[in-house]
């Protein structure tokens, strides 16, 4: 249930039809994309409802309930940078706020992007956000998780018609927008329904008003959800384009029995207009890396508890973490363990290679060849490193390296274990690891 408060699940309306006097008019309601085309993003949007928890002793047969609540408030602008076939495949956006708060039980939350990385580049993949990265510094999990689950507006367009309508005409909204509303991974049935209501004057543009309404069920990280959408935009006739969108709605997680574990519902609106941000002229553009490189899709471990901050690469996963150990997988095979200690505590790196030649003859590992320990950053933040290439007692060769890290923070020391055939590459993203680590004092 980690993220089910950013719930971007819900609608607004009541379908209706009202007298028009604009006949059997047809109007052609799309969107065109360009690349450049650049405006202005605010969402505002607040959940609430309760979860079921199950019983942590046996003794206890019943579930607890959980009251939950949560709001955000976004504001970003947003600039497209690739167009193909009308599908918008990559866009720059600046953030000017993201925020989230929530309440679990009567325990407060709350979270915010970092400034140094409100510049983001997000790229679509067959409808779905696929990269997602910081031209400016590395993001963290929890913002990378945060980024992915915010709308992506061109992805509103499947609410349009794909033909010129009259008002009272109906057609089903697409499955694609669907799942980026609901925050779906998948989609199991949808009977969502949008209706041209009415034309209308508002702020001196003329605007046509669509209602859609509807239920659908499908899967979440969370498990399978069963929700309610009922809401309506705005589409611009003079600038051809979706200015508003407001929904009310409500959504049930299932589990596996099909039984109702938890219930919320919530309001979210998303108004939109044009936008001259300098941070995203021309001029601007040259100056960023824009592509995915090593570097910028780098990720950011900055867990206060653990008294460890690093740069990481994307693929690897951090298994656990407290402030005395870190354990990292790779992709594939291998990974390696930080283990923090007092500067006291840490070992020379002569010391630490004995440790570890003793251990590798314990459990009789046949070592094949080792080098004598190297120095790669001088003081005050000293970095040493040795390696050993071993056999194990199933025949598989290794590489392990070893690191001594020194700071005026304190000091740790580093395990890591490579497959063969991905040495040369584990061992140079290893390396730039090494040399961002920042030791400081765990929070408490």
């Amino acid at each position: 249930m980690s993220h089910f408060w950013f719930g971007w699940i819900l609608g607004l309306g009541l379908f209706f039809l009202p007298n028009s006097l604009f006949g059997q008019e047809r109007f052609q309601l799309k969107e065109t994309w360009t690349s450049g085309q650049t405006y202005q993003i605010s969402v505002r949007a607040d959940l609430k409802g309760n979860m079921l928890l199950a019983p942590t002793d046996k003794r206890d047969s019943k579930p607890t309930r959980l009251d939950l609540s949560g709001s955000s408030k976004i504001d970003y602008d947003e600039r497209l940078l690739l167009v193909k076939d009308q599908q918008v495949a990559k866009v720059l956006r600046s953030y000017q706020n993201m925020e989230y708060k929530r309440v679990i039980g009567s325990q407060p939350q709350e979270s915010q992007l970092r400034p140094q990385v409100r510049r983001i580049v997000l790229h679509r993949d067959r409808g779905r956000t696929s990269l997602i990265f910081s031209p400016d510094h590395a993001l963290t999990w929890h913002e990378l998780d945060s980024i992915r689950m915010d709308l992506f507006f061109p992805a509103l367009q499947g609410l349009l018609p794909t033909e010129a309508v009259a008002i009272g005409d109906r057609w089903p909204a697409s499955s694609a927008t669907l799942m980026e509303l609901a925050d779906l991974e998948s989609l199991t049935e949808a009977k969502v329904e949008c209706q041209f209501a009415d034309v209308q004057d508002l702020a001196g543009r003329r605007v046509a008003v669509i209602h859609f309404r509807g239920a659908l069920t499908g899967k979440n990280r969370d498990g399978e959800n069963r929700q309610r959408l009922d809401g309506q935009l705005y589409f611009d006739l003079a600038a051809n384009q979706i200015q508003y969108l407001s929904m009310n709605g409500a959504s049930a997680l299932v589990d596996q029995k099909g039984i109702d574990v938890g219930q919320w519902e919530g309001r979210f609106v998303i108004t939109r207009k044009p936008s001259t941000t300098p941070d995203l002229s021309d001029e601007r553009m040259r100056q960023l890396a824009l592509e995915p490189t090593a570097r910028n899709t780098a990720l950011l471990f900055n867990e206060p508890e653990s008294g460890m901050i690093f740069q990481y690469p994307r693929a690897w996963h951090i298994r656990e973490a407290d402030a005395k150990q870190i354990i990292v997988d790779f992709a594939n095979e291998g990974g390696f363990v930080i283990t923090r200690e007092s500067l006291a505590q840490t070992p020379t790196i002569q010391q630490f290679q004995t440790e570890v030649q003793t251990a590798l003859g314990k459990e009789k590992v046949a070592v094949l060849s080792h080098d004598r320990p190297q120095r790669l950053a001088p003081p005050p933040d000293a970095i040493d490193r040795f390696r050993y290439l071993v056999e194990t007692n199933q025949k598989q060769k290794l590489l392990l390296e070893y690191f001594v890290l020194r700071q005026g923070g304190g000091g740790a020391t580093v395990a890591a274990r490579y497959p063969p055939l991905e040495a040369q590459s584990l061992t140079a993203d290893m390396e730039i690891l090494i040399r961002s680590v920042r030791i400081i004092e765990p929070k408490k």
